[in-house]
Order: structure tokens, then C-alpha cells, then sequence
């Protein structure tokens, strides 16, 4: 499975040097350029994973940096990359999109991502198509934000703390949920 660069692991020093670029940015927005430059493609990929069309990944992506930086007196340093907080705001702009177009947003499968669901014997077939298949049959049965926490945590690769931080919950939370899910969805994928 490729590995996603994880931005959210930063150093403390990292952290704190981004912390300074945010204080002069409520400022003076013109400030908040490194901040956008770091995080502008991650974000964008974070999005268009999840609407598959470029243009209103692009949008939505506009509007999440438009928001992060209008919004920037509100947020609260807590020692952590600021990343969360714009893939929080990516994510609920992405969910208010789809829900006004009443349409569901796209899960893509990364290959070899699903593998923890099928048994070795399965893994072993070159064409993995009809796994693919049933996997994507069973993700709809989940609810959206079971779907999300298993597209997070096994499709993306994120750690329970950046999860959390996206979906402001706990990261005990996050990791509880994180496992209803996946053995709800071992369950559905086992019966179908």
C-alpha cells in the first residue's frame, strides 16, 4: 500500500514556528501565504479523494481556505498542526456540499487498503476485482460516518489523534468508533 506523507506529525519546534505565522496572520492575511503553500495540496487531495471532480474540489477547497483565514481569530492553539483544523473545515464543507445536492459523497479504495477484510487465500488471486466489489457493497451498508472513520483511519492511514482532530472528538473516541466500525463492517463483509 503506498504511505501517505502525513503532515500532521510535526516537530514541537515546527509547531510553534507555524503557531507565529498564524498570530500575524489575523493580522495581516497577506501572513498566512506559507501557511496556504504547506497545506493547500493536501487538502485539495484530501477533497478530491472524496468528490472525484476537480473543479468542485477546487471550490470547496477555496472556500476552506477563504474560511481558515476569516475565521483564524476563532481558532485555538493547542499545540497541534494547524492541519486539523483545516481538514475539520474541509471535511464539514464537503458534507454540506453533498448534502445540498442530496447526493453521497465517493470512498475510493486504495489497492491493497481493504486486504485486512479478506483471508489470505483471497489475497493471493492476481484479479482482486470481485474483493473490490464486495468491499465497496459492503461500505454501503455502513452509515457516512462509519464509512469516514474506516476511509481515515485504514484507506488514508491517519493516527486516532488527527482523526479525532478532524471530527472533534477524543482520540479515545475516535479510536472506540474507529473499531465499531471495522468490526461492523468484518461482520457485513463476512455475511455477504
Amino acid at each position: 500500500m503506498e504511505h501517505i506523507q502525513n503532515k500532521y506529525h510535526q516537530s514541537e519546534l515546527e509547531i510553534q514556528k507555524e503557531e507565529q505565522i498564524l498570530r500575524k496572520a489575523i493580522k495581516s492575511p497577506g501572513a498566512f501565504a506559507p501557511i496556504y503553500k504547506k497545506y493547500y495540496l493536501s487538502i485539495f487531495k484530501f477533497v478530491l479523494q472524496r468528490v472525484e471532480n476537480e473543479h468542485i474540489a477546487s471550490e470547496i477547497v477555496s472556500d476552506v481556505f477563504a474560511k481558515a483565514i476569516f475565521n483564524l481569530k476563532k481558532y485555538k492553539f493547542k499545540g497541534t498542526p494547524f492541519s486539523g483544523w483545516l481538514y475539520r473545515v474541509a471535511y464539514n464543507e464537503i458534507v454540506t456540499a453533498f448534502r445540498k445536492k442530496q447526493q453521497n459523497r465517493t470512498v475510493n479504495i486504495p489497492d491493497g487498503s481493504w486486504s485486512f477484510l479478506v483471508n489470505e487465500e483471497n489475497e493471493k488471486k492476481e484479479d482482486n476485482t470481485p474483493s473490490i466489489m464486495k468491499m465497496k457493497q459492503c461500505l454501503q451498508k455502513l452509515k457516512p460516518n462509519e464509512v469516514e472513520l474506516i476511509e481515515m483511519r485504514f484507506f488514508e492511514e491517519r493516527a486516532f489523534k488527527e482523526i479525532a482532530e478532524i471530527l472533534e472528538i477524543t482520540t479515545e473516541n475516535a479510536r472506540v468508533k474507529t473499531h465499531r466500525a471495522l468490526k461492523k463492517l468484518q461482520k457485513i463483509f463476512k455475511s455477504v
